[in-house]
């Protein structure tokens, strides 16, 4: 009898473990699938990035705003880093350093455009 016993429980956790690695299995298949379809569709936006003298450790601290709206600091766009995306049209870009405007701006850019501003 407690044979029989050992053995229904050693086929349970068995069977437990089993479960356990398919469910586990079943996630990252999903999730790779997932991850495949956004590498698939890159983003259309036109992009913007900034030549700036990177020897002066002020001027990545430098604001940019785009249509009078802030969107982060100079050095988060340059051109070793992520673009600035927009959408396609007609945008004010301007750089501010506290009072002083480095780049004041209107540029046309359309979907999948790459436009280099130099910040001086």
């Amino acid at each position: 009898m407690h044979r029989s016993r050992r053995r229904g429980q050693r086929t349970a956790a068995l069977l437990a473990a089993l479960a356990t690695a398919l469910a586990l299995a079943s996630g990252c298949a999903s999730w790779t699938t997932e991850s495949k379809k956004v590498a698939e569709s890159p983003d259309p936006r036109p992009r913007i990035v900034f030549r700036f003298d990177s020897r002066d450790d002020l001027v990545p601290t430098a604001r940019v705003l785009v249509d009078e709206r802030d969107v982060g600091a100079l050095g988060d766009f340059g051109e070793l880093r992520a673009p600035l995306r927009v959408s396609a049209g007609t945008h004010r870009v301007k750089v501010t350093f506290f009072d002083k405007v480095m780049l004041d701006t209107q540029i046309t850019v359309d979907d999948g455009s790459l436009t280099r501003l130099t910040v001086r």
